[in-house]
């Protein structure tokens, strides 16, 4: 089944690295162009926060794996990483947000509840909580 969920992954991700369309020869790229710098910042330059619960499901606390760079004069532009697995495997730690944090961004990978823990629709609603959660927190992240 992982081999299934790979193939998933790849073909939900291919539009982002799909080339130009035949002929066409300079089109934007905006997603290879980081909002602070070319150059990745130092880690010590990152705030990390470690499963920090962004929202309850089902009773249950939901957390999330939070980075992002703490000298930023602007607000900063989020990326919500969410795990794949098909709704049945997988974790928040599978989400490189010190990478994005380092990269300019605010990064936050999420926590849902599995298929094995609770019924569809329970995965989104979580996904959606985080959203939530990053809208009614922004100002507070600077995002």
């Amino acid at each position: 089944m992982n081999h299934l969920a790979s193939l998933i992954r790849i073909a939900l991700f291919a539009g982002l690295i799909a080339g130009p369309a035949s002929g066409q020869t300079d089109y934007p790229r905006p997603y290879l162009k980081f909002p602070i710098s070319s150059a990745a910042l130092d880690p010590k330059d990152v705030i990390q926060l470690h499963n920090y619960v962004f929202g309850k499901g089902g009773g249950q606390d939901l957390h999330a794996e939070i980075a992002y760079p703490g000298k930023a004069t602007k607000p900063l532009a989020a990326i919500i990483y969410i795990h794949g697995g098909g709704w049945f495997t997988g974790d928040l730690h599978q989400g490189d947000v010190m990478d994005l944090a380092r990269n300019g961004y605010f990064g936050v990978s999420i926590e849902y509840r599995l298929s094995d823990a609770a019924k569809w629709p329970a995965q989104i609603q979580d996904c959606k909580c985080a959203v939530r959660w990053l809208r009614a927190n922004a100002a507070k992240f600077n995002v």
